[in-house]
């Protein structure tokens, strides 16, 4: 049995023509795809959860009883050089200077993450 928001949903794919129910079914698989991914990884993270907050600990202690540095002591920050060919060089420029407007998915996907990080607040 169908939930009322599978049905609705249904239907509003009905109503479309055959090849743009196609498009919605596929951008939902991918969504889907993504959901149990991200649920995979929320059960796996909250497995570990415990031992890295213990981890951290550790570390904090170290550092603090000067047993161990922090890494971003021991390892100075240099610059890098990229040499690029002029071709690539004005795409990366460009895409810069005029970033594309961003696709229903990549929104769909920062709206999520904001939430989630709101949720952890």
């Amino acid at each position: 049995m169908s939930s009322p928001a599978i049905t609705s949903v249904i239907a509003m794919m009905e109503s479309l023509p055959e090849t743009l129910q196609e498009q919605v079914a596929e951008h939902l698989r991918e969504y889907i795809a993504d959901l149990e991914d991200e649920r995979k990884w929320d059960k796996s993270f909250k497995k570990t959860q415990q031992q890295l907050i213990n981890a951290a600990r550790r570390a904090k202690q170290e550092i603090a009883e000067r047993k161990a540095k922090p890494l971003a002591e021991e390892i100075p920050l240099q610059p890098e050089a990229i040499a690029l060919p002029e071709k690539d060089w004005e795409i990366v420029t460009s895409a810069i200077a005029n970033p594309p407007e961003l696709n229903p998915r990549l929104k769909a996907a920062i709206k999520h993450n904001k939430e989630k990080d709101l949720r952890r607040v």
